[in-house]
This record gives structure tokens, sequence and C-alpha cells, in this order.
């Protein structure tokens, strides 16, 4: 076989394929060093929080050395850890929305207090609450859901909602603030 018809192969990927195989962290170390700069580039062109890049950009590289074993099907370093930072965007983006609509349906908390050194227990009953959220709203019925998904999660305007579901204003704003209602009744329900 002619070395030119052979597929190139990065030498990062490599690196991958060691780290991987033999649980190399010196070899983990090199990508890490040679990425980073890419990672946080493309972080930055997806999350408008510049202070979270390098903990988004930290758990690229964990999940990395998590599936480092997975690589060995990828010609190139950079292509695995692309894929893996757009998971970790799209999930973060997710877990935003959800703290807005806790944010919103919390009438006590104010929107603007950030999360402080959080403990295990306020991030698992974080998640509680998260998980409350997604089964009250699966109880909504179907127009209310859709109501509160626009208005809370999508942060669509009042008009435009209206517009996307195809009733009145005034109808939106009702489905809105019935779906709101029986939402913060559900949560009370699922939390005793």
């Amino acid at each position: 076989m002619n070395t030119d018809e052979r597929p190139e192969v990065d030498p990062d990927a490599l690196l991958m394929q060691q780290a991987g195989e033999n649980d190399n962290r010196d070899a983990f170390e090199q990508i890490y060093c040679r990425y980073y700069p890419m990672v946080i580039a493309f972080l930055a062109r997806h999350e408008a929080d510049r202070g979270r890049l390098d903990d988004l950009a930290q758990e690229v590289f964990r999940r990395a050395w998590q599936h480092r074993r997975r690589c060995r099907s990828y010609r190139r370093a950079s292509m695995f850890l692309t894929g893996i930072a757009r998971n970790v965007i799209r999930e973060n983006s997710k877990r935003r929305k959800r703290d807005i609509v806790c944010r919103r349906l919390d009438d006590t908390a104010p929107a603007h207090k950030p999360v402080t050194h959080e403990t295990p227990v306020t991030v698992a009953q974080r998640r509680e609450a998260h998980r409350d959220i997604h089964q009250g709203m699966r109880r909504l019925p179907s127009k209310q859901r859709e109501a509160v998904n626009l208005a809370d999660l999508e942060q669509v305007s009042k008009r435009e909602a209206a517009r996307r579901t195809g009733c009145s204003l005034k109808a939106f704003c009702q489905r809105l603030a019935l779906g709101r209602s029986r939402l913060r009744v559900l949560l009370k329900h699922l939390n005793r």
C-alpha cells in the first residue's frame, strides 16, 4: 500500500489513544495544553457569560478524560473535544433556562441574586426543584404548558407567543396565568 493512500491520523489522536489505553495522564496533559485555547474559543462563541468559560472548559476536559477510551473512533482529537463542548453548551443552556423558570416561579427570591458557594445540599435541592418543575409541567394541560414554556423557558414576548399559538393576546395571557397558577399548586403538592 502506498503511504500517500493512508488516511491522515492526527498525532494528538494518538496521544488520546495512549491516554485511553494506558490511562496516561502525561499524554492527556499534552492534549489539554494544546487544545485548551481552541476549546475556550469554541465555548466563547456560544456562551455570553465570559466568567463561566473556564468552568465550562474544565467540564469539557473532565468528560474527555472520563470518555477517553471512545476517542479511538475519532481521527482528530479536535473533533472529539468539539463534540463534547457542544454537549456541555447544550446542557448549560437547558440548565440556565430551568433556573430562569425556578426564579420566576419563586416570588420570594430576587432574580438578581447570584448563586454562591453551593453546598452538596443546595445542589441537591436545586436538582430536586428542577425535577419537580419538569414533572409539574408534564401535568399541565397542553395549551397552558405551551404558554408557560414559551413565556418562561423560551422567553418569547407575550405578543409573539400569542401569534405562535394562534390565539389572541388576551387568551394567551389567560392561559399563561392559569398555567403558572396551576404549576405553583402542583409544585406545592409535589413538595409534600
